[in-house]
């Protein structure tokens, strides 16, 4: 048999027909319509997995947000109803323990403003989480309200003696912050050391800052001093001090118990040095 390659100098496979130019042109159309769509692919598989993310930022954030309200207004019903309440609970033990007339009509009274205080306190509480524009505090005559927290101690049977300007002059935030802060220190007063013989209550005042401390001598006759507070209480205090530039500092001190609270005058945030309870 003849071989018909030899004879016309080709391979079988140059004799293949080669592709058209229409087949390249038709090849590349083909090719130019899957890119967009590849692209638009591409595209859609990013976005799917960028709201993805947003979506899962959103729900963390929301769960946060929503966790720090919780503890706002946890902190602000304790800060309302805390300090009254165990007003209430210290002289309806009171009332248990006397038979005197005048006492009774003393505690009886205490029982009855603390209760509309602690009232009067969940109200504005209420106004405040209920509007929508948020309010300016007035500034008050924190003094006023220490005077007032040293004749609750009073009148509970335990001497409290205050060392504090006439007419202090500090933020309105300021003095609100000194006074949930002071409520606390008294609160914890009467439920660590309910029969302390000597509280004592200094505010003073420096260009810079606030300096408020709260002393009690232990209810113990023995010397020995109450003991450690559970943490919660002192804990609000530091987070109120911290949050205007302060600092709050708790611990034996002059064989009985201090809390220290150093605050910036101004709203605006000052860098405060920590220093020991009292200083």
């Amino acid at each position: 048999m003849l071989d018909t390659s030899v004879g016309s100098g080709k391979t079988a496979g140059q004799l293949r027909s080669r592709p058209s130019a229409s087949f390249h042109r038709r090849r590349l159309v083909a090719l130019g319509a899957l890119l967009p769509v590849g692209a638009l692919s591409l595209a859609a598989y990013w976005l799917a997995r960028r709201c993805a993310q947003d979506e899962e930022r959103l729900m963390q954030h929301t769960a946060q947000v929503l966790q720090q309200e919780r503890e706002r207004i946890a902190n602000e019903l304790h800060n309302v109803v805390a300090h009254d309440l165990t007003v209430v609970t210290m002289h309806a033990r009171a009332l248990e323990l006397t038979l005197s007339p005048a006492e009774r009509r003393r505690s009886l009274r205490a029982i009855s403003t603390s209760a509309s205080e602690a009232l009067q306190g969940i109200r504005r509480m209420l106004h405040i989480v209920h509007d929508d524009e948020p309010t300016t505090p007035a500034a008050e005559n924190i003094t006023a309200h220490l005077r007032t927290l040293a004749e609750k101690l009073e009148a509970l049977g335990i001497p409290a003696v205050l060392n504090a300007p006439s007419h202090p002059v500090m933020s309105a935030d300021v003095a609100a912050a000194l006074r949930q802060i002071a409520n606390e220190c008294v609160t914890n007063i009467l439920k660590h050391a309910p029969g302390t013989p000597d509280v004592r209550i200094t505010l003073a005042l420096t260009p810079l800052a606030v300096e408020f401390t709260a002393w009690n001598a232990p209810s113990h006759d023995d010397g020995v001093p109450p003991p450690h507070p559970s943490g919660t209480g002192l804990g609000r205090i530091a987070a109120q001090a911290e949050q205007l530039g302060g600092n709050a500092t708790a611990g034996p001190e002059d064989g009985g118990w201090s809390v220290s609270v150093r605050l910036g005058r101004k709203e605006t945030k000052v860098a405060i040095h920590q220093g020991s309870p009292g200083v």
